[in-house]
């Protein structure tokens, strides 16, 4: 996940946080006719969120065990949807448990986007990062064409990427272009 990605999905996950406790205000004091537009908002952005949560890999979903007296099936539960729809599972879950969700994704939003701007501000990763970005775009067309993600990560894909890497480094020799050693820590100092 990118700086701007990051930055996205802090952005996303605050609004929603916003929402949330607004929406459960609206449903403690009856107010049926705010309750339902936050509802919608809230619903609006609930598959942003767990696509951003995924990303990000902050753990939004549990399973939920059966009562042992009555047995049954493990049952799925999400907590940002346990904004608007408390009783998944076999129980109701609690409104910390999804803030608590929402915070952590909050947090998740807040390490990736430190992450990357160190990466960002870093000429030395530079120098990995733009061949990297350029010898994977063909993946990212294919992707928008429809191929699975699954494509990208086999041994031909990789091999793939290792020969347009060191296609990239050949033409900008070939081209004289010359980083040298010096050259980056010029970069650094600036």
């Amino acid at each position: 996940m990118n700086y701007f990605e990051a930055r996205r999905a802090e952005i996303l996950f605050r609004e929603f946080k916003r929402l949330a406790l607004d929406f459960w205000d609206a449903e403690e004091n009856n107010d049926a006719e705010r309750s339902r537009q936050l509802r919608e908002q809230l619903n609006s952005l609930l598959y942003s969120a767990n696509t951003f949560a995924t990303s990000l890999n902050a753990g939004v979903t549990a399973q939920q065990l059966p009562p042992l007296a009555f047995g049954g099936a493990v049952i799925p539960v999400n907590f940002l949807r346990a904004v608007i729809d408390p009783d998944q599972g076999y129980g109701r879950i609690s409104h910390v448990r999804a803030l608590d969700a929402i915070d952590g994704c909050i947090g998740a939003a807040q390490y990736h986007r430190r992450k990357a701007l160190q990466r960002l501000v870093n000429p030395l990763c530079w120098l990995v990062d733009g061949p990297a970005a350029l010898a994977r775009w063909p993946f990212l067309i294919m992707r928008k064409a429809g191929v699975p993600p699954s494509v990208e990560e086999n041994l031909v894909s990789q091999v793939i990427k290792v020969i347009i890497t060191i296609s990239i480094f050949g033409v900008s020799a070939y081209f004289g272009v010359k980083v040298t050693l010096e050259d980056i820590l010029k970069l650094w100092k600036r």
